[in-house]
């Protein structure tokens, strides 16, 4: 009888590796569409990456704007057995983030209440942290909005910007034909998702569902497409799922 059972569709702007545990809990009901319009490639110029290493002990702050900086930075550190001093302050741009960061051993000293590069900046200057000339590390991807670093550059601190990986559009090919039509819940996870996502679909029907992470995501939407239906307050993929679950 189950089988009978047409369950709602939700694509998502994600891999099933960095997605699919959320759905986990509601497989027999939901339907979800893994759609990752982009791929992350690790990707750096040795010299700048070895020159910031060497100098890693004289910044006071690291800005993490993303799991990905987290991961492939940490991974580096781990491999060459370099460890970040506990002088140095650690910021995360959301709980997710500041999570994976405290995964490897290190401790959180800033997450904004609004997830996103604006919560974080007024964060740091709510705290009284920006006070002072400061060196601030800012691992990043190539795509990354310049919206942080001018923001904390107006502090007269001296920021550092580290490329650590390139953001491309998965090509059309590579990525599973879906019928769009049948999509009931769509789910954008960032502004290039939605960017990347218009470059290969021209539209979206009226009468579905979109959530959106972030409010930089929403705008995005609010440009390309149409202002979405729902925003959770924290960046948290569960809180979404759960509010599909309330409409099921």
């Amino acid at each position: 009888m189950e089988d009978w059972i047409i369950k709602p569709r939700v694509l998502i702007t994600r891999a099933r590796d960095d997605a699919g545990q959320v759905f986990a809990a509601f497989k027999d009901r939901l339907e979800p569409v893994y759609y990752p319009v982009f791929t992350i490639t690790p990707d750096w110029d040795k010299d700048k990456l070895d020159g910031f290493i060497a100098d890693l002990d004289k910044y006071n702050w690291i800005f993490f704007t993303s799991k990905n900086s987290v991961r492939i930075l940490l991974e580096i550190l781990k491999e060459r057995n370099v460890k970040i001093s506990e002088r140095t302050r650690i910021a995360a741009v959301g709980h997710k983030t500041a999570e994976l960061v405290e995964s490897y051993g290190l401790k959180i000293s800033l997450v904004p209440h609004h997830e996103n590069a604006v919560g974080l900046l007024a964060a740091f200057q709510s705290c009284g942290c920006h006070r002072g000339p400061q060196y601030i590390a800012l691992p990043q991807g190539d795509a990354a909005p310049p919206t942080l670093k001018n923001g904390l550059t107006r502090y007269a601190n001296r920021v550092k910007c580290i490329m650590l990986y390139k953001t491309e559009p998965t090509d059309p090919g590579e990525l599973h034909a879906v019928d769009m039509k049948n999509i009931d819940y769509f789910i954008f996870t960032s502004p290039l998702s939605v960017r990347f996502f218009k470059d290969i679909h021209n539209n979206i029907a009226d009468s579905v569902w979109i959530a959106a992470i972030g409010e930089p995501t929403a705008e995005a939407l609010k440009e390309h497409f149409r202002e979405p239906d729902f925003i959770p307050e924290k960046a948290d993929l569960n809180e979404i799922v759960e509010k599909i679950k309330e409409r099921l």
